[in-house]
């Protein structure tokens, strides 16, 4: 659980590097006037995004990983016992594989055979998001946007979060996402943003997953592997909408 915790602490810092985009001079500025009006004006240009948005499937990887793992503990018995019960010395025996090798066997293809693309977001649609021409919405104006919407909701953790303060980060994605479904978006910046919120959707999903440890231990282990290239995808967003807002 120790290193569920730190990989959430890891997705936490993602989502708050996003705010370091753009400076946090200014990121304390939660009453400012025109970051409610934005926000407003995302919720009520895009109060159906919540139908558009990514979410990881729902079912429980351990326990599939359980059913599998049983048919093929029988599989093994058959093929080990082609001729059915043997009689030694008067008693009836089966050869039996060894259930902690076979286990780990199992886990092994478990883990060679894993989908991880079904947590993972592909951004939005085009025609899910609020694109205007460049000329009536300057760069810099969508990116204070997008500063006021991350600043206003994002949480952060600390050192030691409890599960009370994951929750949180949750709920704050859960707001997030559906504010940057619903902003103004240049057409020069609609790629980028579209990119931007695959990130938070992937983040998302795998902070669900990651929270359900305890009912499904083995989907929390399997979402480990999508990590490197959340990153990667952090830092490819960071990196242009950097370029794109100094162009």
């Amino acid at each position: 659980m120790t290193k569920i915790v730190s990989l959430i602490l890891l997705i936490g810092s993602i989502t708050f590097g996003l705010l370091m985009i753009f400076g946090t001079s200014k990121l304390n500025q939660q009453n400012d006037e025109a970051t409610l009006k934005t926000l407003s004006a995302a919720l009520s240009q895009h109060e159906d995004s919540q139908n558009s948005i990514i979410s990881a499937p729902e079912n429980n990887i351990t326990e599939e990983f359980i059913g599998k793992a049983s048919e093929k503990i029988a599989d093994e018995v058959i093929a080990m016992n082609p001729d059915g019960l043997q009689t030694i010395d008067g008693e009836q025996w089966l050869n039996i594989p060894d259930p902690e090798a076979l286990a780990n066997k199992i886990f092994q293809e478990k883990i060679a055979n894993f989908d991880v693309s079904q947590f993972k977001s592909a951004g939005p649609k085009l025609s899910d998001l609020k694109t205007v021409a460049d000329s009536q919405l300057p760069i810099k104006t969508y990116a204070k946007n997008l500063q006021n919407i991350l600043s206003v909701n994002l949480v952060s953790l600390p050192e030691q979060p409890s599960q009370k303060d994951m929750n949180s980060l949750l709920a704050s994605y859960e707001k997030i996402i559906p504010l940057l479904y619903g902003i103004e978006i240049p057409e020069k910046a609609v790629l980028i943003h579209q990119q931007g919120i695959a990130v938070l959707e992937t983040h998302k999903n795998i902070l669900e997953k990651l929270l359900s440890a305890d009912s499904d231990p083995v989907g929390a282990i399997l979402v480990i592997n999508l990590l490197p290239e959340v990153y990667q995808n952090a830092a490819d967003f960071t990196k242009k909408i950097n370029e794109l807002i100094n162009s």
